[in-house]
């Protein structure tokens, strides 16, 4: 039982981390917002929160917000139709999210 147990352990150490997302070593390196065609891609990101829900809420709220700006839209817009479309969570609990839209989703305020 205990050989079985330490293997077990054992097994679950040595088990490789999940690989990084390429959209989350983009915005790790800086690259908050892109367009793919006429898809435009943003990504929010919030610290380790007590509150694991509203960690996700920020960091999708803020992944919108980088959408206008990833579009080349200087200036308030009016997004419709977004979504969040992929989340990540690293080692030490910083949150990603990833959103899209696309451009014809996102009109300026004028």
């Amino acid at each position: 039982m205990v050989g079985i147990l330490i293997t077990m352990v054992m097994l679950v150490a040595s088990a490789p981390a999940a690989e990084i997302p390429d959209w989350v070593s983009r915005a790790k390196a800086g690259e908050i917002g892109w367009a793919d065609g006429e898809i435009i891609f943003g990504v929010g990101k919030a610290p380790k929160m007590a509150n694991p829900s509203l960690q996700r809420d920020v960091a999708g709220n803020r992944a919108r917000a980088m959408l206008p700006r990833a579009a080349n839209i200087p200036g308030a817009a009016e997004i419709q139709l977004s979504e969040i479309i992929d989340r990540w969570e690293t080692d030490d609990g910083t949150f990603y999210a990833l959103a899209r839209v696309e451009r014809s989703n996102i009109k300026p305020l004028r």
